[in-house]
């Protein structure tokens, strides 16, 4: 149940992703199961019930995690975009998690994060390594500005481990993160070893992951966002920027040269050429891009051309009858 009501509490998405969060939430703590099948959560999602307001888009689009090929980036970028998102809205709005028994935790995200991947995540030896570090670490953690940083670390240090590996897409090379060029200020160097400034970094992150930084564009329905914060590290737009933050508000990029998010960065300001633009609100259907609006439309037009050809059909019908009664009175 804390793997649906963090999301709840403090996604900042949607309201037909909260709605549906919600209403799984709820369904949650309403069964006296121990286990719950697959199939009745999977109608739950696929909105079986016909819940109002409660949908997801039937296309699967990568917008800051697109990978330069099927197998990349994709679902494990994702997810750490959602718990970097978490940890800075939970620093955003502490009081988001009162009263559902996580408040009195120092790091609530990480520890939701830590049991969704030793339970959900496909990858064994992935969730062996992320065991071992919040075993070794977490409770380390006592604030949420240490939630935020320690998230990033690991990152980091996944990142540096999968270096060069199968998973690591040669367009988008993992390396720590954020670069000189994205954030000059959250570097340093002493007696020529790299430093990281923490106070600077973690200010980068509030910014970079903030609500007020997450884009609508690619929702079906979009957030309702803040008002944009003045962002508390200078940052610099990079000419080419692998991992790049993905372009930050008041960038001007073509398409083609809009860089690619980190793994695990959401859609932030920017147009990635990938995913064509599509708006309004509705459930999208048959993959062709028709929402429920575009199909009412359709049944629209169909009645009323079915009424319009009876309304012929009567009309060539009776005309017919009087011209046999004509010609009958002149026989």
């Amino acid at each position: 149940h804390d793997q649906t009501s963090v999301p709840v509490q403090l996604y900042p998405g949607g309201d037909p992703v909260v709605k549906l969060m919600e209403t799984l939430s709820d369904w949650l703590l309403s069964l006296p199961l121990q286990q719950i099948p697959y199939q009745a959560v999977l109608d739950l999602v696929n909105n079986k019930m016909r819940i109002s307001g409660v949908f997801l888009g039937a296309e699967l689009r990568w917008v800051g995690c697109q990978g330069s090929r099927p197998g990349l980036r994709g679902y494990p970028c994702s997810l750490w975009t959602l718990f970097h998102v978490l940890t800075v809205q939970h620093d955003a709005t502490p009081t988001s998690l009162d009263n559902t028994g996580l408040e009195g935790e120092a790091a609530p995200v990480l520890q939701v994060m830590r049991r969704y991947i030793r339970t959900f995540f496909g990858c064994e030896e992935c969730g062996r390594h992320f065991e071992t570090a919040a075993a070794s670490s977490l409770e380390q953690v006592k604030n949420r500005d240490q939630q935020i940083l320690w998230l990033w670390n690991q990152h980091n240090r996944v990142n540096t481990r999968l270096s060069g590996a199968l998973s690591d897409d040669p367009l988008f090379p993992k390396a720590p993160w954020p670069s000189p060029a994205l954030c000059p200020s959250c570097h340093e160097e002493k007696n020529g070893v790299h430093l990281w400034n923490q106070n600077q970094v973690l200010g980068f992150l509030r910014h970079h992951y903030g609500a007020s930084n997450l884009s609508p564009r690619y929702s079906l329905s979009p957030p309702r966002l803040p008002a944009a914060l003045p962002d508390p590290v200078r940052t610099v737009q990079p000419q080419a920027e692998h991992r790049g933050a993905a372009a930050v508000k008041g960038a001007e990029r073509k398409p083609e040269e809009q860089p690619e998010p980190r793994p695990g960065h959401p859609a932030l300001r920017g147009k990635p050429e990938e995913v064509p633009e599509h708006g309004g609100r509705g459930v999208w259907v048959l993959g062709l891009g028709f929402n429920s609006v575009d199909m009412s439309l359709c049944v629209v037009l169909y009645a009323c051309s079915c009424l319009f050809l009876m309304l012929l059909f009567f009309f060539f019908k009776l005309r017919s009858r009087r011209w046999k009664r004509r010609h009958h009175l002149h026989v």
